[in-house]
């Protein structure tokens, strides 16, 4: 669960979404092409764990994430899904609050973490936005 605690320059576009999403604002967005490897921090544990868990891997590093890249068009289309009421506005060049990625990421490989220790994330994107936007309302977490 990000913060605002000053040791971190930007929060991930995740948070400013599902804020405004929970702040009832409208979501002006872009580029929806810009995409990168994304995962529930609940699956980034359980992945964790798994390696440290594990009686003997194979490698000394491993990618924890899903392995599926997502573009934010696909973030804001599972938002809409889940939130149908969610305003979604086409950025105008210039446009003051517009979400973007700062950059795009390839699709990390997952295949030692899922070969060689046996692990997979269990939360798709709809299931991680939904679980967080769930706790975020439930919480009032609004920042």
């Amino acid at each position: 669960m990000e913060r605002v605690t000053g040791h971190r320059a930007n929060q991930s576009v995740l948070k400013e979404l599902t804020r405004r999403v929970v702040c009832g604002e409208p979501i002006v967005v872009g580029d929806r092409s810009q995409g990168s490897d994304f995962a529930y921090v609940a699956d980034i544990a359980n992945g964790i764990c798994s390696v440290l868990d594990a009686p003997s891997p194979s490698h000394f590093a491993y990618n924890v994430s899903t392995g599926r890249w997502l573009t934010l068009g696909d973030i804001i289309d599972a938002i809409k899904e889940s939130r149908p009421d969610v305003q979604v506005v086409e950025a105008i060049p210039g446009d003051d609050g517009e979400i973007s990625l700062e950059t795009s990421r390839p699709r990390l490989d997952v295949s030692r973490l899922r070969d060689d220790i046996g692990f997979t994330a269990e939360y798709d994107l709809s299931a991680g936005l939904n679980t967080y936007l769930q706790w975020r309302e439930e919480n009032s977490f609004r920042d």
